[in-house]
C-alpha cells in the first residue's frame, strides 16, 4: 500500500521517552440479503450481505457518457457503457466490489481532504535495530512486557513512555528510535515516494518524572537515607513480592526544594513543591491535569528562563531564548522539526486541554519552518507545500467546530468505529453515513474530518469484529471509501489481534506489529485487499475529497467527483 501520509507517533522526549468486541460468526450461518425483511433497497445494520461474482450491470449515472470506456481498478477489466450502464464482473477476491475509473490512465492531484493515514506507534510496528533497545537505565519485565519498550512504572507493569507522550527533551530523539539523521533518512525517504510525513506531537504537557532521571539530571529529592533501598542506577529499582510498581514513590521526598532543578513552578503546575496545583481537568479542560501529568502553563504571558535540567543535558539542543514564555519555547521546539527535516504536518495530540491561540501560533510558525526548508532544500523532494495540523479532540464527531478557527485543518472523527461494523458485513450499509458526511463536510463552510476504525486510545477494528476476518478484510471499504480523510492504524489491514495489557485495556491496542502472519494466506488475502483499496484512493483524491452521489441501491452504486476526478464504486450482492 502507497499511504499518502505517515504519521510517525515518533517521539521527542527521553524519560518517557518515545512515542493509538463482538464475537465471530459462522460465515454459514450469516443471512442472506433476501432472508432479511424491510424496505426496497434497505440495509439493516446487522445483516450481513454474501458478496457476489456474478456479472452485474452497473448505472453510472451522469459520471461517465455514453460509449466512453472505463475500467475495473480492482480486476483491470474493461467496458464501455451503453444505455447508461456497464456489465462488468467482480473480480474474485474483491468482495463484490467494482472500482470504476476512466480507461486512460490519470491520477488525480494529492488533497488533504481525501489523505489517507498511516499511523504507526513506533516502538511496536518494527524494530529496525536491537542494538539501541534499552536505554536510560530501561529494563525488559520478563513478563508480558505489555508497557516496556520491546524498551516509569505502572502499577502491575513495568511503564515507559514507548509511545511518545511523555516527553522530556522536545529537541532530540529518544535513542530508541535511532539518531536525528536516521530521522532525516526516514523523512528523505518517504519524500522520494511522495508519502507525507506527520509528527504526533504533545504540548500540553510533559512526561512523568522518573527515578532514573532524577539521579541522572539532579532534580527532586529522596527521602534522607532512602538511597541506600535503590541499586546502583535508580532505573533498575525493583518492587518487594509484596508491592507493586507504584512503591518507589514511598522515597521521594516531593516537597523538596530541590523539584526547582525540574521544570520549575514557572513552567508547570504538578502540586508538588512550590508548584502551583492543577485544577481537576474536567473542571477546567485547559489548566488541568490529565492523569497526573505535569500541565505545561502554555497560556502565561510571563518570560521564563530555560529549565535547569536542560541547561545541565548535555545531549539537548535547547537554549535560552530572551523574553520567551513557556509557549514561545514549546513552538520553537516543536517547529524545529519542521525548519530541520521537512516534516510535512502535526497530529495533535490533546488539543482541547491547551487554548486556541497556541495552536494558531503553532500553525503559523509551522508553515514558516516548512517555508524555510523548502527555501534551504531546493533540489530535494518536496510533496506538501501547505503545513497540516490534525487535532485529536475526544469525542469530536463530524462538525465545524472551533478548532478549525484553531489553525487546524482536521479534527479526529471518533464516530466511525462503530459504523464501520456495519459497513464491513454491507457495504451498502454505510450509505447515511457517507451521505450525511460529504454533505456536512461539503457544506456552506468546507471542512475535514480524519476517521478510523482502530486507534491506540479506543479499541481494535480486529476485537469489534470479533477476530473475524472476513470483516477485518471488508472493513478495508468502509473505511477507504469514507468522505474526508481517513487513518490506518497499523494493523488494520492485517487483523494485528489485540496484545497483553495488565490492569490497562489500551495496552493491548499497541500490540506488536504481526509481521509473521503476512506469511498465512489468510493474512496474504486481507492485505491485498487493503492495498487495492488504498491504491484505489491514492489514485482518485475524489474518493476522500470528492462530492458524494448515490445513483443505485441495487447493486449498491454511488459516484464521487472532485474536479476532472470522477470514480463510480459498486457492491454486488447476492
Amino acid at each position: 500500500m502507497k499511504p499518502c501520509v505517515t504519521p510517525l507517533s515518533f517521539s521527542t522526549g527521553m524519560a518517557a521517552a518515545l512515542l493509538i468486541t463482538g464475537c465471530a460468526t459462522d460465515y454459514s450461518q450469516r443471512p442472506h440479503a433476501a432472508a432479511v425483511a424491510g424496505p426496497p433497497g434497505a440495509v439493516p445494520t446487522d445483516m450481513f450481505c454474501e458478496a457476489s461474482t456474478s456479472e452485474i450491470s452497473i448505472p453510472v449515472g451522469n459520471t461517465f457518457a455514453e460509449g466512453e470506456q472505463v475500467r475495473d481498478f480492482y480486476s483491470g477489466r474493461m467496458a464501455r457503457v451503453q444505455n447508461g450502464q456497464v456489465t462488468l464482473k467482480p473480480a474474485d477476491g474483491a468482495e463484490g466490489l467494482v472500482l470504476l475509473e476512466p480507461a486512460e490512465d490519470s491520477i488525480g492531484q494529492f488533497k488533504w481532504a481525501g489523505a489517507t493515514v498511516y499511523f504507526a506507534v513506533t516502538d511496536r510496528f518494527a524494530n529496525g535495530r536491537t542494538d539501541n533497545d534499552l536505554n536510560y537505565g530501561r529494563q525488559r519485565d520478563g513478563k508480558d512486557e505489555i508497557g516496556t519498550f520491546h524498551g516509569g512504572d505502572r502499577g502491575d507493569f513495568r511503564h515507559y513512555g514507548y509511545h511518545g507522550y511523555y516527553a522530556l527533551d522536545f529537541t532530540v530523539p529518544d535513542a530508541n528510535f535511532g539518531t536525528r539523521e536516521e530521522f532525516r533518512t526516514l523523512v528523505d525517504e518517504a519524500h522520494k515516494r511522495d508519502i507525507r510525513v506527520v509528527m504526533d506531537v504533545v504540548m500540553n504537557h510533559p512526561g512523568y518524572s522518573t527515578l532514573q532521571d532524577m539521579q541522572t539530571f539532579g532534580f527532586g529529592s529522596l527521602y534522607n537515607g532512602f538511597e541506600k533501598h535503590l541499586p546502583d542506577q535508580w532505573g533498575q529499582w525493583q518492587p518487594e513480592s509484596w508491592e507493586n510498581n507504584h512503591a518507589y514513590h514511598a522515597f521521594i521526598d516531593y516537597d523538596h526544594s530541590d523539584w526547582r532543578h525540574w521544570w520549575g513552578k514557572d513552567w508547570v503546575r504538578a502540586g508538588i513543591a512550590d508548584y502551583d496545583t492543577p485544577p481537576n481537568a474536567s473542571i477546567d479542560a485547559q489548566r488541568g491535569s490529565l492523569a497526573f501529568l505535569p500541565d505545561f502553563k502554555t497560556e502565561s504571558d510571563q518570560a521564563v528562563n530555560l529549565p535547569l535540567f536542560l541547561q545541565n543535558k548535555s545531549s539537548s539542543r535547547a537554549e535560552a531564548m530572551a523574553d520567551a514564555t513557556v509557549r514561545d519555547y514549546l513552538v520553537s521546539w516543536l517547529t524545529s522539526w519542521v525548519r530541520d527535516f521537512g516534516v510535512d504536518g502535526f497530529r495533535v495530540d490533546t488539543a482541547k486541554h491547551v487554548e486556541p491561540e497556541a495552536w494558531n501560533e503553532l500553525k503559523q510558525q509551522a508553515q514558516q519552518a516548512l517555508n524555510d526548508y523548502r527555501a534551504a532544500n531546493p533540489d530535494a523532494a518536496l510533496p506538501a507545500e501547505e503545513f497540516w495540523m490534525v487535532a485529536e479532540v475526544f469525542p469530536h464527531s463530524v462538525r465545524r467546530s472551533g478548532y478549525f478557527d484553531a489553525g487546524f485543518d482536521a479534527v479526529i472523527n471518533f464516530d466511525l468505529q462503530e459504523e464501520a461494523r456495519a459497513g464491513a458485513k454491507c457495504l451498502a450499509a454505510m450509505e447515511s453515513v457517507y451521505q450525511d458526511y460529504a454533505s456536512r463536510m461539503h457544506g456552506e463552510t468546507p471542512f475535514n474530518v480524519l476517521s478510523y476504525i482502530s486507534s491506540h486510545d479506543t479499541n481494535l477494528f480486529s476485537r469489534i469484529a470479533g477476530d473475524d476476518p472476513v470483516l477485518q478484510k471488508r472493513a478495508a471499504a468502509a473505511l477507504l471509501l469514507t468522505p474526508g480523510a481517513v487513518q490506518i492504524f497499523y494493523g488494520d489491514e492485517t487483523g494485528r489481534p489485540f496484545g497483553a495489557t495488565g490492569s490497562d485495556p489500551h495496552q493491548g491496542t499497541r500490540s506488536d506489529m504481526n509481521w509473521a502472519d503476512l506469511e498465512q494466506p489468510e493474512t496474504a488475502n486481507i492485505l491485498g485487499h487493503w492495498q487495492a483499496l488504498g491504491q484505489f484512493r491514492d489514485r482518485h483524491p475524489a474518493v476522500g475529497a470528492g462530492t458524494h452521489k448515490l445513483i443505485s441501491q441495487q447493486p449498491y452504486t454511488f459516484s464521487r467527483t472532485h474536479g476532472d476526478d470522477r470514480i463510480i464504486v459498486a457492491f454486488a450482492r447476492k
